[in-house]
């Protein structure tokens, strides 16, 4: 936050309030009280967070210092002042902290310099081991060096391929590795940072059967723009993976996404956009495919496509399906009743042979369609 404002950037909805001395636990649950929000406790790391109803929230975490027990692992949080407490931060320019009591309003509190590193726009790790520490750093690095247009300093960019050389990023559980995942794609610049995971050859160890076409977000500035206003984050995140991951297999998709946990809801959302664009792909003709309700996610990602001149023939094959899965019939199962069909398998037939003669402009009316099942089905029905 303090990072942010230095940089004149909007407040992202998240809040660190670090708290020198006194009682953590009594002012968390005087604020909450005072607020009416709901109140997480997490012992293990000396900290509370009070959750606000528009989904913002303020971490309340008591200075401290970590010790790591081996690479990868999660910290071991002891108690400590506030120069330690920011002495344990990632990048130097995430180690400044505001004061907000009323003897020292404002003043500022940056052992490390990174507010001069943030006007030079250098990335700099606080120490040697900061990368084996904790490789989640690697991809936030990644993260930061994008959305800031920062660079890493030598001895910083030295630290980071010593790290990407020993692996260290495998260490970490493939949960954590997938949340900075979906923090990159979620980000604003994720094509950038992609990039540079893909140069550093992070992503081809965390699984080298998996491609990742980093191309489709390059290859227009504006491609996060393109996304319809109206998709929330976990439709975001889809289509973004989606795009990114679309020159893969299903079969290796779904082990990917099982492997880092991407959750049930996401996957489906993921496959099912990348079966019909593998289907496309395929040559197979659009009338030959199911008609599904088009989601918000399969608009949004073959939008995108639209906007990529390679993609021209894919897209071309979306308009054919959009209409092909809109071709609406007059027919029902008490139409077919009518006529003389018993329930059964023969009713889904005959709607989708409806369908096809709708698609392709032959069938006008009810009408039509009634004389349609008649010439081509009527030695079916039960007398």
């Amino acid at each position: 936050m303090v990072r942010d404002l230095f940089l004149n950037r909007a407040i992202e909805k998240d809040c660190d309030l670090t708290i020198a001395g006194g009682s953590l636990k009594s002012l968390a649950q005087r604020l909450a009280k005072t607020w009416e929000v709901e109140l997480s406790s997490y012992p293990q790391f000396k900290t509370f967070t009070l959750r606000f109803k528009d989904g913002s929230h303020i971490d309340l975490i008591t200075t401290r210092k970590e010790t790591y027990p081996f690479s990868g692992s999660l910290p071991v949080v002891q108690s400590s002042n506030l120069k330690e407490d920011l002495l344990r931060r990632d990048f130097s320019i995430n180690a400044m902290a505001l004061s907000l009591s009323k003897s020292n309003w404002g003043e500022l509190a940056d052992p490390l310099n990174g507010l001069n590193d943030l006007k030079e726009k250098i990335l700099k790790v606080l120490h040697a081991k900061s990368f084996k520490d904790d490789p989640t750093r690697i991809f936030r690095a990644a993260r930061f060096l994008s959305r800031f247009n920062f660079e890493l300093d030598d001895t910083t960019e030295k630290v980071l391929q010593k790290s990407i050389k020993d692996k260290d990023a495998l260490k970490l559980s493939w949960d954590r590795i997938r949340v900075e995942l979906e923090k990159i794609a979620l980000d604003e610049k994720p094509a950038q940072a992609l990039k540079l995971l893909l140069d550093w050859q992070i992503l081809k160890q965390l699984d080298p059967k998996i491609n990742w076409n980093g191309k489709i977000l390059m290859e227009d500035s504006s491609v996060s723009k393109l996304f319809l206003p109206s998709l929330d984050k976990n439709s975001l995140l889809a289509v973004r993976l989606a795009l990114l991951l679309k020159e893969n297999s299903i079969f290796d998709l779904e082990i990917f996404l099982e492997k880092f946990k991407f959750s049930k809801n996401g996957k489906e959302k993921i496959c099912a956009i990348l079966s019909i664009y593998q289907d496309f792909k395929s040559k197979k003709a659009i009338t030959a495919l199911d008609r599904h309700e088009l989601q918000i996610e399969m608009i949004a990602f073959f939008e995108t496509l639209s906007k990529i001149p390679e993609e021209q023939k894919i897209y071309k094959l979306w308009e054919k399906y959009t209409r092909w899965c809109e071709t609406k019939i007059f027919l029902d199962g008490d139409a077919l009743k009518k006529l003389g069909f018993l329930p059964g398998p023969l009713y889904r037939k005959i709607f989708k042979a409806i369908a096809l003669k709708k698609y392709q402009g032959k069938l006008k009316s009810k009408e039509d369609e009634i004389r349609f099942v008649v010439d081509n089905f009527r030695a079916r029905v039960i007398r």
